[in-house]
């Protein structure tokens, strides 16, 4: 009887120092875990450090460049105009001089190009 005991007592100290060794092992692992998720967050927080500020500059930059934009494309659909403008103009000029008989329509339409 008291072998039995005694025998059950070692099978059940044995069963607790493998759950102790697997929960240091657990542990050690945890704590590198950790460890490397705390060196993580501080390499992402340094780099990031700057963005909100840089963020507001690229924002403020955005903004610039699409006013620019805006003015650009004013500025070509002015630009658009005149030519029509100026290609209407020629156009009469050609024929009003074709009209007065000096030139032929053809032959001012070949000379302007």
């Amino acid at each position: 009887m008291q072998t039995t005991v005694i025998v059950l007592n070692i099978i059940l100290a044995s069963c607790c120092l493998a759950l102790a060794l697997r929960l240091w092992r657990f542990r050690l692992s945890l704590k590198r875990s950790t460890q490397v998720l705390v060196l993580t967050e501080q390499v992402v927080h340094e780099t990031l450090r700057d963005a909100p500020e840089l963020i507001s500059q690229g924002q403020f930059n955005l903004r610039q460049w699409n006013l620019f934009l805006d003015q650009l494309g004013t500025s070509i659909h002015q630009g658009k105009s005149v030519l029509a403008l100026m290609r209407q103009g020629q156009r009469l000029g050609i024929m009003a001089v074709a009209r007065s008989g000096r030139m032929s329509p053809a032959r001012l339409i070949k000379r302007s190009k």
